[in-house]
Formats: C-alpha cells, sequence, structure tokens
C-alpha cells in the first residue's frame, strides 16, 4: 500500500479520545490505510479504530523481526543501535546504579544484553515467541514470553524500561499500571515514545515521518499527553522531554525520499559517492524520554 502524502487534517465531526474519560477527538489523515486522529485537548494522536488485539499480535512475526535486523538480529550491534541503547544505558544509571531491570517488549532482547554487561540483573518480557525464543537461546538471556499484564514476580523491580514500546499497544493506561504493580516502591520507569508535538511534526503536519509508522504504530504522543497517562496510571513523571533518534545518515536519506523523492535521491547520491551511508547522526526531537517514578499508594 503506498503512502497518501497527499492527506491533510480535516474534521468530519468528534470522537472519544483514550486519554481522558471526558476527552474528545478530531481532525484526520490516512497512512497506509489507517485513519489518524488527535485529541483537542492534549494532542494525543492515535489510530482510529484500533486494530483487533489478533491483528496486533499477527503483524509482530519472524518477518517483522527479519526487516528490522538492525535493532533485533545483528550481533554485535550495529554502530547507530549500539549508540542508541548506551543512551538509555545512562538515563538507566541516573535513576538506578544497580538493580532489578524488567525490559518490556524486549524483542531478541538487545537492551538486555547492554544492561547485563553494565552489572544489571535483567528480565524481559515480549510478546513474539519467535523474538523472545531467539533471546533465550542466542544470548542466553531471562526472557518471559507473552504480556506485561499476566506476568508475575515475587520480588519487584527497581527499574521497568520500554523503549519504542507503548506506542504499539492498544491501552497505554493498562500497561503503565500493570507495570507500577511490578515495581518495587520508589520504582522508576524509563520509556521513549514517538514525539508527534516536536517541530518537525508540527511543521510537516499530516507528512510527518512519524505516520510512516502507521501500519504499527497506534499512538503517537506529545509531553502533556503522556505526563496526564502517567499520572493517571500512578506514577510521578520526573521529565518527559524530547530525545534524539540515533541512526544513520542513510536511514535519513530514506526517510527524505518518502517526503521529496528527488531530494531523498539526491542526498543519497552524495553518500554513496562520500562514503557516509553509515554516519552515525542524531534526528533531533523524534522522541520523547519519559522518566517517571512510582507514586506510593493511596492507603499507606
Amino acid at each position: 500500500m503506498a503512502f497518501s502524502f497527499s492527506a491533510t487534517w480535516s474534521r468530519p465531526g468528534t470522537s472519544r479520545a483514550p486519554c481522558a474519560p471526558t476527552a474528545r477527538a478530531t481532525g484526520s489523515t490516512v497512512r497506509w490505510g489507517v485513519r489518524i486522529v488527535k485529541c483537542l485537548g492534549c494532542g494525543l494522536t492515535f489510530a482510529n479504530p484500533q486494530p483487533a488485539s489478533a491483528d496486533v499480535e499477527q503483524y509482530y512475526d519472524p518477518q517483522y523481526f527479519e526487516q528490522n535486523a538492525a535493532k533485533f538480529l545483528r550481533f554485535p550491534l550495529p554502530d547507530e543501535v549500539a549508540l542508541r541503547f548506551d543512551r538509555y544505558l545512562g538515563a538507566l544509571r541516573s535513576v538506578c546504579p544497580v538493580g532489578r531491570v524488567l525490559d518490556v517488549g524486549c524483542g531478541t532482547g538487545a537492551f538486555l544484553t547492554v544492561a547485563r554487561g553494565a552489572g544489571y540483573e535483567t528480565k524481559g518480557i515480549e510478546l513474539s515467541p519467535y523474538a523472545s525464543q531467539l533471546g533465550r537461546e542466542r544470548l542466553g538471556l531471562d526472557i518471559r514470553t507473552g504480556r506485561l499484564e499476566e506476568l508475575e514476580s515475587p520480588v519487584p523491580f527497581d527499574v521497568i524500561t520500554m523503549w519504542d514500546f507503548l506506542e504499539h499497544i492498544s491501552d497505554p493506561v493498562e500497561i503503565l499500571r500493570a507495570a507500577r504493580r511490578l515495581l518495587a516502591d520508589d520504582g522508576h520507569l524509563l520509556m521513549t515514545v514517538p514525539n508527534v508535538g516536536s517541530w518537525w511534526a508540527r511543521a510537516m503536519g499530516p507528512r510527518w515521518v512519524g505516520f510512516d509508522k502507521a501500519s504499527e504504530h497506534l499512538f503517537y504522543f506529545t509531553e502533556k499527553s503522556l505526563t496526564g497517562m502517567l499520572e493517571r496510571a500512578g506514577f510521578e513523571p520526573v521529565k518527559v522531554e524530547p530525545h534524539a533518534w540515533v541512526c544513520t545518515a542513510e536511514f535519513i536519506a530514506q526517510r527524505s525520499a518518502k517526503l521529496w523523492r528527488p531530494a531523498g535521491r539526491l542526498l543519497g547520491q552524495v553518500l554513496v559517492r562520500t562514503r557516509q551511508q553509515r554516519r552515525v547522526v542524531r534526528f533531533p526531537s523524534v522522541n520523547l524520554l519519559a522518566v517517571a517514578r512510582k507514586k506510593a499508594d493511596r492507603s499507606a
């Protein structure tokens, strides 16, 4: 299915937004056949209607991981992925120098290998049987196949991480509450999500490159919407801030070609001639980085 770059925000009426019981959403664009709307209050942007759970599960088949091999199947990690995870490790160390870490939606466990190498006690949970089995057998990692909501742990975790995960989930608040249940008192949650409130997204509107993931991303967040969700789920946000996406120059050229083919092709040709395709760059403000602390139970 081709992209619909001629799409513009329209106003066909309003519908309920999932960010708050009384929130309403309006405006739409269509990418990969997915209708995308945004909340009038907080700017949360999401697929409407949401796909069935069974369809979401089927999407993450072995082919999905093979198509994203740089992140899931190549070891040692490519430079851009290694740097991305090193930055995540820095965020982890800032709240917990040592302890038990659960990575949610861990795939084959790439970040777990980084955290384990830094001395953390690690565990992962991954919906895909294919990816979780690879992590266990190939990397020797402790990865449970299944859903976070179903996970039980006799010992709470000091930190739970969700790197590029929450946008794939149909009920983000419920997932956040499930994470809170598994955290130690005063434990922390760390995550990255797509930043639809970035200057880049606002400037591009429906043409924003982030929407080229519409076939798998169900939500796109603003600082306000993510802060609100964390608070509703029982967390105290420590920080929610723009975070650069670490990638290769070739990746930037490929994304540029989807927006404006001549410019993308020209950039690609320049990179080939100068042998800079694998140059690691930081694409500013693409994501949000959130660090949140578990609030004490009200009954405490």
